[in-house]
């Protein structure tokens, strides 16, 4: 559980960080230009989803135990829902 928490860390950290537009122009100045920081964020963001694999398959692997049991309605809700999506 733990890679899986920090790959999410990792993972959504990264897209938290490119939002802020001024920590992003900072990074892009220090790295030398656009592409030089796309290929960090694509490196980092990309740890972040293999981390996540692992760490999902090493939930289930220790035994899965599921983190929220939706109510017995919500599939039939989502259902209803569908309807409207389309």
């Amino acid at each position: 559980m733990m890679w899986l928490l920090a790959g999410l860390i990792l993972f959504l950290g990264i897209h938290a960080f490119s939002m802020a537009r001024a920590s992003r122009e900072s990074a892009i100045a220090l790295l030398g230009g656009e592409g030089p920081f796309k290929g960090v964020y694509a490196l980092v963001a990309a740890i972040g989803f293999g981390l996540i694999i692992y760490g999902y398959g090493q939930y289930r692997a220790d035994g899965y135990i599921p983190l929220w049991n939706p109510p017995a309605f919500g599939r039939h809700v989502a259902m209803l829902f569908m309807l409207f999506a389309f």
